[in-house]
């Protein structure tokens, strides 16, 4: 009996003890929230694992639930000073983003902690197949910071713009959006960031009301039919919370980053109607054209300039050019673009594309080339329609000869062909095929550099000046690595300097960018920086 009250005993201490190492080691309490149980198919929420110990805490492994796409979305640590002690908290959270109706188990998060590894629990997700709430009513767990994605148009036709705003809603407290760690989806469409301005406004809610400020917007262009959901995505924002902490009764102001998820919308698109008119090139919208040029004859081989400019609302981002109404076989027709110009209004997207026509006749007479037409499908009446523009016509004038080899043809004289004089002949012809060629690149560039130059000049009439935006411009593609544009950025802002500056260094810079524009050559990062800062250096402004 005495031994065994012993070993009983001893099994107590023994346990006793190691509850007080564990203890000891534990790296205190785990907390595990899911924001949303219940949410849309395409819909994201967000579940946070909150540590009351602030030591080294890291993710082992994210587990893997087939039909919900699991993603880490950050860590953040907070500081609490309570009657002059200090409490550290970690939160860890991840997005979970429900790809198809049902009910899943998210099973434990391990984690590796200096006390050892610890997981949280398992928790129920149920994803359902139609929206279930808004970035508005669940914001992100706080009740003062929500988000809300809205659609110019949940219905729309393929090839008619759809635009995509990003709110975020907030009620007394500071925040600035410092990126996207996960970038919105648009599976089915073109999608393409818009240079919205920031806009504020209020929104009822059941506290009152709150700011609603626009911090971003997309344009989506639907390139096939179906029903589908676009947006989502996570923000990463910094934000002051006041009242989070407090020292005598006071507020001390604590900035910290946090991500936000935003809602997927459905959208469903439709077929374009049958009957569509051989011209139809898919643009959709509701659009005017109109056209000017200087009236009078030109010489043959000389050109005829052609401004058209296409007015309205609807697709600006991959819109078609224009066509001459009449078939010209005897005129060398060319059709240059500059960059559309457009803002988000309450449709869609309105605004205007230019358009260079450049008509070069290569025999005498009379052109008449018609009108300047786009076919496009007008979603509003449900119609196919054309724009065009006024009549074009001008007189060819002169043969286009630079000079006739005659033949002394005397009454009984037969013709002496030296084969000297033919061979000369041939390398004449050669030789001014050549240049007619290299002419024909020369204006092809001309063209384009004044198009593009009318473009940034428009632009800088309304606010930022040419020079600023096209250096902008510039920063934009070489920091993308877009190098098409670039080498088009780079031209125009040449083509700014050639008006104030002259000289060695911007021939040389010409030089360079024409050899990878259009003399086939391929441009590498270390040429893009060097032909930066020399544009940079001519426009006088260095950065």
């Amino acid at each position: 009996m005495t031994v065994g009250s012993l070993t009983n005993r001893g099994r107590i201490v023994a346990a006793l003890a190691a509850l007080l190492i564990v203890g000891a080691a534990s790296p205190g309490q785990l907390e595990t929230v899911l924001e949303q149980s219940v949410i849309s198919a395409g819909d994201s929420t967000m579940l946070r694992v909150t540590f009351t110990r602030g030591e080294n805490i890291e993710p082992l492994k994210v587990p893997r639930v087939p039909g919900v796409d699991i993603s880490y979305a950050g860590m953040q640590r907070n500081i609490e000073i309570i009657n002059w002690k200090q409490s550290a908290s970690v939160v860890i959270s991840f997005a979970l983003r429900g790809e198809r109706p049902g009910t899943y188990a998210i099973p434990p998060f391990h984690f590796r902690t200096d006390a050892g590894n610890v997981s949280s629990r398992q928790v129920i997700l149920k994803v359902v197949p139609g929206p279930v709430a808004s970035g508005a009513e669940r914001g992100d767990g706080s009740g003062r910071l929500a988000t809300k994605v809205q659609l110019s148009k949940n219905s729309v036709y393929v090839g008619e713009p759809v635009v995509m705003n990003y709110y975020i809603l907030s009620s007394g407290v500071n925040f600035s959006l410092d990126g996207f760690q996960k970038n919105p989806s648009a599976d089915g469409f073109v999608i393409q960031q818009i240079d919205a301005e920031q806009t504020q406004g209020t929104e009822k809610s059941a506290g009152g009301d709150i700011t609603k400020t626009r911090i971003t917007a997309y344009a989506l262009i639907p390139a096939r039919t179906g029903s589908f959901y676009v947006g989502g995505g996570l923000g990463v924002i910094s934000t002051d919370m006041p009242d989070q902490f407090s020292f005598f009764g006071r507020p001390l102001p604590f900035n910290q980053q946090r991500t936000i998820g935003f809602d997927t919308l459905p959208v469903r698109v439709n077929p374009l109607p049958p009957g569509a008119p051989d011209t139809f090139q898919g643009d959709v919208g509701i659009f005017t054209l109109s056209s000017e040029y200087e009236t009078g004859d030109v010489r043959v081989f000389q050109e005829k300039r052609v401004k058209v400019i296409v007015s309205g609302s609807g697709n600006f981002i991959s819109m078609s050019r224009p066509r001459l109404e009449h078939d010209l076989p005897e005129v060398k027709v060319i059709v240059e673009e500059g960059e559309p110009r457009y803002r988000v209004s309450d449709g869609g997207l309105e605004g205007t594309k230019k358009f260079t026509v450049t008509l070069i006749p290569t025999k005498a007479g009379k052109v008449d080339a018609g009108s300047v037409a786009m076919t496009y499908f007008n979603p509003r009446t449900g119609r196919y329609e054309t724009a065009r523009s006024g009549p074009i016509s001008f007189l060819a004038t002169g043969d286009g000869a630079a000079g006739r080899m005659g033949f002394d043809s005397d009454r009984g004289q037969t013709v002496d062909f030296n084969p000297v004089l033919i061979g000369a002949g041939a390398v004449l012809v050669g030789g001014a095929l050549a240049l007619f060629i290299l002419w024909e690149r020369k204006r092809f560039r001309m063209v384009r550099r004044e198009t593009e130059v009318e473009e940034s000049d428009a632009v800088g009439k309304n606010g930022e000046d040419a020079v600023a935006l096209v250096l902008r411009e510039l920063d934009d593609s070489y920091r993308a690595d877009d190098r098409g544009a670039f080498l088009q950025r780079a031209d125009r802002a040449l083509a700014l300097a050639a008006r104030d500056a002259a000289g060695e260094s911007l021939d040389l810079i010409k030089d360079r960018v024409y050899f990878f524009r259009y003399g086939g050559g391929t441009i590498d990062r270390a040429a893009m920086e060097e032909i930066l800062k020399g544009i940079r250096v001519i426009l006088g402004r260095r950065g």
